[in-house]
């Protein structure tokens, strides 16, 4: 049997193990941004001195926030985006199903073609 977090399901099993499991794509992700910042500072240092080594420290850090502070916005966004597709196809799911009760019922209520009708 496949357990829950093969499947995918993040409600079920302990809570820090798939805590972690859903986080480790964003840990990799800093870990390769952190390593790209590293070597960049190691050759701007090597090549352009001090000055310029300055220089990427702060616009590594400054980059660093302004993804942070995006990657945030867009995940805040996409839950709010969420719950209002959510409730407009609530709504709309329950319209179609009034009409198609109120067709099944007119459906019910005529009488077969051909067929003679009381007077």
């Amino acid at each position: 049997m496949e357990t829950a977090a093969r499947k995918g399901d993040l409600t079920k099993g302990p809570v820090g193990k798939q805590l972690l499991l859903f986080a480790l794509p964003l840990l990799g992700a800093s870990l390769i941004q952190q390593l790209y910042n590293t070597v960049d500072l190691l050759f701007v240092g090597n090549l352009l001195g001090k000055e310029a080594t300055a220089a990427v420290g702060a616009g590594s850090l400054l980059t660093t926030c302004i993804v942070g502070f995006f990657t945030g916005l867009s995940i805040g966004t996409g839950v709010v985006v969420s719950l209002a597709a959510a409730v407009v196809l609530t709504v709309c799911w329950r319209r179609f199903l009034r009409r198609w009760e109120k067709n099944r019922e007119k459906q019910k209520n005529r009488s077969p073609a051909g067929a003679c009708q009381p007077k």
